[in-house]
C-alpha cells in the first residue's frame, strides 16, 4: 500500500517469530536514557528476527522503519521516517530533519523507541547525512535502534567516548550450543542430541541463516538423517552456496569477487599478502571495505590480519577451482605458502601447500634443510612449526600422517588419518582422510581394520594386488590377469607379482605393454622400465638364478 509515496509495508514491523533470546534481546529493551542501540552483523545473522521481537516485547511506544535503496535521497527518508515516529509522536507536517527534529522538540508524549533496520541501503548518501542529525540532536526520551550489515555513519566514536551506546555484533547474535539444541527442539520441532546440536554449531558458526537452512534442507527425514545431514552442511551445501551467491556476493563488482576468491588461499590475510600474491597495491583497505561492509570477514586484532567466515571460506574454495580449475588453483595455494613463507607466517604457509598438494615444499618447510620431514610426537627445536599445529590443524596432520607412511610407520599413519578427519568436519576431506587411510591399512596384518577380508580390501585400489602377491606365497595361477581396459598401475602391480612367482616371460609381455601404451612420465611407465632394467635385466647375467632361461636372449627393453 501507498500512502503519499510512502510504502506502509516498509513501516510494518515483521512478526515476532524465532527462539526467544534473552540475552540479546533485554539489553535492546534497557530504559537507559539516551541510549543508542546498534546491531551490526553480515547477511543472515539474525538481525530483523532480533529486532522484530524487541519490536513486539519493549514496553513502550515503538515505530518501525525499514530502509530500502531508494530511501537514499532525503526527502523519500523523510517521508517515510515522519510515518514511522506516528505512534510515537505528530510529525507529519515534517518535510526535513530539521522539521522532525523541531517536533521532537516539543514532544511531551511518554518516552517511545524507534526502529530502523537495513540502513546498510542508505550508506554514504544524504538520507545517512541526515540520520546523524536525528542521532545527534533528538531528545533523550526517544530510544533509537538501528539495525545494518555495516556501522552506520553516524560519528560513532564520540558516542562511544559518551557510553551511550550499546552495540550488538556479529559474535553476540551467533547461536550457542545450547541455542541451537533449543532452536531445533522448541521452534522447528525436529529435536537434535546434544552432539548433533554441538557439531552443527560449529559447521555454521551458529550463523542463523545456516541453521534455517539446514532445517529446511532436512524437514521430513528421520532423526538419524539429520544428524548425519550434519556433516553435509558446508560452503558445498546447495542451499547455503545460493544464499551467498545471492545475499552476499551478487552486488560485489566483479573485481572484488576475484580478490575474494583469490585470496582465500591465504587463509590468513593481511593487506602485504594479498598485495604480494596479486600482484597489486590496496589490499588493506578493501579487507577495510570487507569488514566494514559485513561481507563475512572479520579482524581479531584491530585490523592488522583478517580471516574469511568458514562458510564463506568453504564457497570460495569450491569457487576458486570451479572459475580457475584444479590447476591453476593448485598454483595459488603454492603461490600463497611461498609470500605466506616469506613473511614468517608459518602454520599459513604450512596449510597453503598442503592444499596444494605440494609435499615437498611442505617437508622443506617444517624440516629444514635436514630432510627428516615431521614428527609431531617427537618435535623438538630443529623443527620450525610447533607439534600443537599438526595436532589442531586438519590439513597438516593429513601431512604429519603421509609422512609416516612414507617412513613405514604405517599403523601410526592410519591412526594420524583417523586423528586429521576428526579435525574438519567436511565431507570431500573425510573422503580424502578415509581413502588413504584405507590404502595404508591394506598392508597391516590381518583385515583393513573395518572388518574386511584382505580380497575385498584389495579389490578398492590398485595396489592390493601387490599387497596381496607379498603378503602371501604367491600363486601367480591364482591372480586374475586384468582387463586390457584395465589402468597401466594394475597392469603393473600384476607384473610385478608374476616377478615375485617366478613368472618372468610373462611379466615382461606386461611391462613392455604398459611401456608402449601408457603416458612417458606415468608412474606406471617409470615402475615398467626400473622392472625390466633391474628386475628382468640381471638375468642376462645370473642365468643360474632364473629358472626361466630363455629369457637371457631376449633384449631388454
Amino acid at each position: 500500500m501507498v500512502v503519499d509515496g510512502v510504502l506502509q509495508e516498509k513501516l510494518r514491523a515483521p512478526e515476532a517469530r524465532g527462539l526467544a533470546r534473552e540475552r540479546l534481546e533485554q539489553p535492546l529493551m534497557s530504559d537507559a536514557p539516551g541510549g543508542l542501540n546498534v546491531v551490526v552483523a553480515p547477511a543472515g545473522s539474525g538481525k530483523t528476527t532480533l529486532l522484530a521481537r524487541v519490536a513486539a516485547a519493549i514496553p513502550v511506544p515503538v515505530g518501525w522503519y525499514r530502509v530500502t535503496a531508494d530511501d537514499a535521497v532525503e526527502d523519500r527518508f523523510i517521508a517515510h521516517l515522519r510515518q514511522a515516529l506516528a505512534p510515537i509522536t505528530d510529525a507529519a507536517d515534517a518535510t526535513s530533519m530539521t522539521d522532525v527534529l523541531t517536533g521532537l522538540d516539543r514532544w511531551n508524549g511518554p518516552a517511545g523507541a524507534l526502529i530502523l533496520d537495513d540502513l546498510h541501503e542508505i550508506a554514504d548518501t544524504p538520507a545517512e547525512r541526515a540520520l546523524e542529525r536525528l542521532v545527534s540532536l533528538r531528545p533523550q526520551r526517544l530510544r533509537l535502534i538501528l539495525g545494518s550489515r555495516r556501522m552506520p555513519d553516524v560519528n560513532i566514536p564520540r558516542i562511544r567516548v559518551s557510553g551511550s551506546i550499546q552495540e550488538t555484533a556479529s559474535d553476540d547474535l551467533r547461536f550457542r550450543s545450547w541455542e541451537v539444541e533449543e532452536l531445533f527442539a522448541s521452534v522447528y520441532n525436529q529435536p537434535l542430541r546434544p552432539e548433533a546440536a554441538a557439531a552443527l554449531t560449529r559447521r555454521t558458526g551458529g550463523w542463523a541463516a545456516g541453521l534455517q537452512l539446514f532445517h529446511l534442507s532436512t524437514v521430513g527425514r528421520t532423526v538419524a538423517e539429520r544428524h548425519q545431514a550434519v556433516l553435509d552442511l558446508a560452503g558445498r551445501s546447495k542451499l547455503v552456496r545460493s544464499y551467498l551467491t545471492r545475499n552476499v556476493l551478487a552486488e560485489l563488482a566483479e573485481d572484488r569477487r576475484e580478490f575474494l576468491v583469490k585470496t582465500c588461499t591465504l587463509g590468513r590475510l593481511s593487506g602485504a599478502t594479498c598485495d604480494e600474491l596479486l600482484n597489486t597495491t590496496g589490499s588493506h583497505r578493501i579487507l577495510e571495505q570487507l569488514e566494514d561492509s559485513q561481507l563475512f570477514t572479520s579482524t581479531d586484532d584491530g585490523g592488522s590480519f583478517y580471516h574469511y567466515h568458514e562458510i564463506l571460506q568453504t564457497h570460495l574454495e569450491l569457487a576458486l577451482v570451479e572459475d580457475f580449475g584444479i590447476d591453476e588453483a593448485r598454483a595459488l595455494y603454492r603461490r600463497s605458502g611461498q609470500v605466506l613463507e616469506a613473511t614468517g607466517d608459518l602454520r599459513a604457509a604450512a596449510r597453503a601447500y598442503a592444499k596444494a598438494g605440494d609435499w615437498a615444499a611442505l617437508s622443506e618447510l617444517v624440516g629444514g634443510d635436514s630432510g627428516n620431514g615431521i614428527d609431531a610426537s617427537h618435535m623438538d627445536d630443529d623443527h620450525l612449526l610447533p607439534a600443537s599445529t599438526w595436532h589442531h590443524d586438519p590439513w597438516l596432520a593429513v601431512a604429519n600422517a603421509r609422512r609416516l607412511v612414507r617412513e613405514g610407520a604405517l599403523e601410526a599413519a592410519a591412526n594420524a588419518y583417523e586423528h586429521a578427519q576428526s579435525l574438519y568436519e567436511e565431507p570431500n576431506f573425510h573422503q580424502l582422510c578415509r581413502g588413504e587411510r584405507r590404502v595404508v591399512t591394506m598392508w597391516l596384518p590381518g583385515d583393513d581394520g573395518r572388518g574386511r577380508s584382505d580380497q575385498a580390501a584389495a579389490q578398492t585400489h590398485w595396489s592390493g594386488l601387490l599387497r596381496a602377491a607379498i603378503r602371501h606365497s604367491p600363486d601367480f595361477a591364482t591372480i586374475t590377469e586384468p582387463a586390457s581396459n584395465q589402468e597401466p598401475r594394475t597392469r603393473l602391480c600384476y607384473a610385478l607379482a608374476g616377478i615375485l612367482a617366478g613368472e618372468f616371460e610373462h611379466a615382461r609381455t606386461f611391462l613392455l605393454t604398459i611401456r608402449e601404451n601408457s603416458p612417458a612420465d606415468s608412474l606406471a611407465v617409470i615402475g615398467a622400465e626400473l622392472n625390466l632394467i633391474l628386475e628382468i635385466g640381471r638375468f642376462r647375467f645370473c642365468p643360474e638364478a632364473d629358472p626361466h632361461a630363455g629369457i637371457r636372449d631376449r633384449p631388454v627393453g
